[in-house]
C-alpha cells in the first residue's frame, strides 16, 4: 500500500487504507470483505482508536498485517497567531507572491499579487506574515527587509504607447489594478498625483482621481480587446503591459495562443495514487494528447515541459509571462488527504484564483461535462497576463478514477474533454461583443444581470451609484425603489412637505417618497419615519409593487402557488398575498427551489424584477 506503512503513527481519528490487491480473489480487512475495482484497486475508510490499531489484510493466497498507532495531537492556525506592532520597510523579492486580505490559509479572497521590487510599509508581524499599512498580508519569506525610507511618494510623469502605460515615481509602492473589458484602473497607495495627463490618443479616455490613493483609469478604444496585463517595477518606474486578444478571422482555434502546463515532473512526482503510476506521468500524457487536439485545429501551443523534467513554478510562470497567451491551462490530478475518505470524492475540478472579465473558468466549466469550478490560491493561476485555470482531471486517491486515469485511451478522452471545452470557449468569445454599452465599470457583458441593468438604465429608471459604478451587489434601499417607480410614473409634480420626518428635502428621492406616501403605495416604518436608506427584502419589494399595481388599476387577480417552494412557510403573513401575485406574474422567481422572502434584494436583482414587472 502506498499510503500506509506498518508501524506508522498518526494523530488522525480516521484513515483511508488503500492500495492494490489481486483482483482474482476477494479481499478481507479484519474479516470484512472490501470492494475492489476490476483490476484490484481499493480504499477502505476506518476509525482509529487511541493507541495501536491492527489491520489484517487477507485474500485466498496471502495475508499481511499493518499496525497504526494513533497519538494525541493538536493543530494550530498559524496565520491567526498574535501580531506585534513594528515599523519596517520591506521589498517583495519574487513575482506574484500570495497576498491576502486576511491572515488565514482558508481565506481565498486574494489581493492582486505584487511584483518583484514592490516596496512595503510593514506595521505588524507574526512568525509567518507581515501586515502592511494598507491592510494586506504577505508571507515573510517573500519579503526582504531593506534599509530604505518610506517617505512621501508621487507619480511625477506618465508615458503611454500602444498597449503600454508607465508611471515614474519617487519610489515603488503598493498598488492595485482593476482590469475589465472596457478599462484598466491603477491605484498607488500612499501616493499623490503630480503628473500631467498624457495625450489620450492611445486610449478612449484617461481620468485621474488626485486623492490618496492616486487613481488612474484608462478607458480602452472600441477596437482594443485585451485578455490581461503584466505589471513590473524597474526601479521607481511601474509599467503595465496589456496583452492583446488574438483574433481569428474564422472565429475558431486557429492562431489562438495557448500555454499548456503538465503539472509536476522530474524529481517532483506529484501524488502516487494507488499503484505505481505517478501523477506527473498522467499529467504529461494528457497534455500531449491535448497539444495534438489543439494544434490540429490551428492553435499555437507552448508547453512548459515536454518530457519528465523538473520545471520550477517560477519558471513555468515566466513562460506564461513571456508568451503572453490568450489562456493558460495547467493539468493535474487531484488527491485526498489520508485522513479523509478516498472513495468519497471524484470528478473533474477547475481551479482559478481571480475572476476574469470574460468569465473564462466559468465558461470552460460549462462546456466540460461533469465538471465543477472553485476559487483557490495557486501559483499557476495567480498570473494576470491571461485567464488561467488548473484542471484537476480526477482523483488519484479514488480507486475507480485511478484505474481510469492511468490508461492511455482514457487520458486521450480526458484531453478531448478539455480541448472541446477550450474550443467552445474561443468560439463563444469571438462571437460575443465583450464591450459594454454602459458607463459602469462594474457591469460586464457576460454578467447574468447585464441585459436587465442595460434596460433599466436606458429607460432612465436606474442611475448608477456614481457616474461609473452601478454597484450591482449592493442592496436596494427604500428610497431607491420609490425613485424607480416615480421615474416610471413620469415624475408627476408634488406639493407640500413630505410627511416623513427623516426624509431630507434635498435628497434625490424626496419627491418620490412624497408621491408614494400620498398614494398609499408605501407605508413608513414607524410614526413619522420612512427609513429611506434601509435595505428591502424580497417580500417587502413584492408588497410595494403589488400596491403600485393596484394604484394603476392593473389586474391583480393572477395568484401563484407558493407550496412548491421549500421555504414558503417563512413568508410573513402580511406579505403572502403580494408574494402569490408576484410569483404568479413571474415578477419574482425562486432560486434553487426557494423564494428567500426575507433576504435583501440587490440592485442587480431589482433591475431584473423591474424588467419583469414592466415587461421591458
Amino acid at each position: 500500500m502506498n499510503y500506509v506503512k506498518d508501524g506508522m503513527t498518526t494523530t488522525a481519528s480516521r484513515y483511508s487504507l488503500a492500495g492494490l490487491a489481486d483482483p482474482n480473489y476477494p479481499l478481507y480487512i479484519n474479516g470484512k470483505k472490501v470492494e475492489t475495482t476490476s483490476e484490484g484497486y481499493f480504499s477502505y475508510y476506518v476509525s482509529l482508536a487511541q493507541g495501536e490499531n491492527v489491520f489484517k489484510f487477507e485474500n485466498t493466497t496471502a495475508s499481511k498485517t499493518y499496525r497504526i498507532t494513533r497519538t494525541n495531537g493538536s493543530s494550530t492556525n498559524s496565520g491567526n497567531a498574535n501580531f506585534k506592532t513594528v515599523n519596517l520597510v520591506g521589498e517583495i523579492n519574487k513575482n506574484h507572491p500570495t497576498v491576502r486580505s486576511k491572515p488565514d490559509e482558508a481565506n481565498d479572497d486574494l489581493i492582486l499579487p505584487y511584483v518583484k521590487g514592490t516596496l512595503l510599509h510593514i506595521v505588524a508581524e507574526n512568525y509567518e506574515y507581515y501586515k502592511t499599512a494598507n491592510g494586506s498580508y504577505v508571507y515573510k519569506d517573500t519579503v526582504n527587509l531593506v534599509n530604505k525610507k518610506y517617505g512621501e511618494n508621487s507619480v511625477n510623469s506618465i508615458e503611454t504607447a500602444k498597449d503600454t502605460i508607465s508611471f515614474n515615481m519617487n519610489r515603488s509602492t503598493e498598488y492595485d489594478v482593476e482590469f475589465t473589458n472596457n478599462f484598466i484602473e491603477v491605484k498607488f497607495y500612499d501616493t499623490q498625483n503630480k503628473a500631467i495627463i498624457p495625450n489620450r490618443e492611445d486610449f478612449e479616455a484617461i481620468t485621474v482621481d488626485n486623492d490618496t490613493p492616486a487613481t488612474y483609469t484608462f478607458a480602452f478604444n472600441r477596437d482594443d480587446n485585451y485578455v490581461g496585463f503584466m505589471a513590473s517595477f524597474e526601479g521607481n518606474k511601474f509599467t503595465i503591459k496589456l496583452n492583446d486578444r488574438t483574433v481569428s478571422p474564422e472565429k475558431s482555434l486557429k492562431g489562438m495562443k495557448i500555454v499548456l502546463d503538465a503539472g509536476h515532473g522530474g524529481t517532483d512526482n506529484g501524488t502516487l495514487g494507488l499503484g505505481k503510476v505517478y501523477e506527473k506521468t498522467v499529467n504529461l500524457a494528457i497534455v500531449k494528447y491535448l497539444y495534438d487536439y489543439l494544434t490540429e485545429r490551428g492553435a499555437v501551443v507552448t508547453l512548459t515541459r515536454k518530457d519528465d523534467t523538473f520545471i520550477s513554478l517560477g519558471d513555468r510562470t515566466n513562460i506564461i509571462n513571456t508568451v503572453m497567451p490568450d489562456i493558460s491551462v495547467s493539468v493535474h490530478c487531484n488527491s485526498r488527504n489520508e485522513w479523509e475518505d478516498f472513495g468519497e470524492k471524484q470528478g473533474t475540478l477547475n481551479l482559478y484564483s481571480y475572476d476574469t472579465p470574460d468569465g473564462f473558468v466559468q465558461k470552460l466549466t460549462d462546456y466540460m461535462e461533469n465538471t465543477e469550478y472553485k476559487k483557490q490560491n495557486l501559483a499557476l493561476t495567480r498570473t494576470t497576463v491571461c485567464p488561467a485555470v488548473l484542471v484537476e482531471t480526477g482523483y488519484m486517491s479514488n480507486p475507480q478514477e485511478y484505474q481510469y486515469l492511468i490508461k492511455g485511451e482514457n487520458q486521450k478522452a480526458m484531453a478531448e474533454k478539455i480541448g472541446k471545452g477550450i474550443e467552445k470557449y474561443f468560439e463563444n468569445i469571438q462571437n460575443t461583443d465583450l464591450k459594454s454599452a454602459l458607463p459602469f465599470r462594474d457591469v460586464n457583458t457576460d454578467d447574468w444581470y447585464y441585459n436587465s441593468v442595460k434596460k433599466v438604465y436606458e429607460n432612465n429608471l436606474f442611475s448608477g451609484t456614481t457616474k461609473t459604478r452601478f454597484s450591482p451587489k449592493s442592496n436596494i434601499t427604500r428610497g431607491m425603489l420609490m425613485e424607480v417607480l416615480y421615474r416610471k410614473e413620469g415624475m408627476p409634480p408634488v406639493d407640500g412637505k413630505c410627511k416623513f420626518e427623516d426624509v431630507d428635502p434635498n435628497a434625490y428621492f424626496n419627491n418620490a417618497i412624497k408621491w408614494a406616501g400620498e398614494n398609499d403605495i408605501v407605508n413608513g416604518v414607524a410614526d413619522g419615519l420612512f427609513a429611506p436608506y434601509e435595505p428591502m427584502t424580497r417580500e417587502q419589494v413584492a408588497t410595494v409593487l403589488y400596491k403600485y399595481a393596484k394604484y394603476k388599476n392593473a389586474n391583480v387577480d393572477v395568484q401563484g402557488d407558493l407550496l412548491p417552494f421549500a421555504d414558503n412557510n417563512e413568508i410573513s403573513s402580511w406579505a403572502e398575498e403580494s408574494m402569490k401575485w408576484a410569483v404568479g406574474n413571474k415578477i419574482i422567481v425562486g432560486n434553487d427551489g426557494k423564494l428567500s422572502s426575507k433576504a435583501y434584494i440587490t440592485r442587480a436583482e431589482m433591475a431584473t424584477v423591474i424588467c419583469n414587472f414592466y415587461n421591458i
